[in-house]
């Protein structure tokens, strides 16, 4: 996994209700990272939603 991606990961395990924050094979650095799944509690953060949708996994 690229080292940026895994850093931009580690950030927004940072923001006010983020539960966990998970990893996916094609993790890869981008505005926000790309192939990463974000539980939250009690929040929704629009700017990590669908970014690079459908980028080769599928679940």
């Amino acid at each position: 996994m690229e080292t940026e991606a895994i850093r931009q990961l580690e950030n927004i395990e940072k923001y006010l209700g983020v539960v966990d924050c998970v990893g996916l094979p094609d993790l890869h650095p981008a505005k926000t990272p790309v192939g990463t799944t974000i539980v939250t509690k009690n929040v929704i953060y629009p700017s990590l939603i669908g970014n690079d949708i459908g980028c080769g996994i599928a679940l």
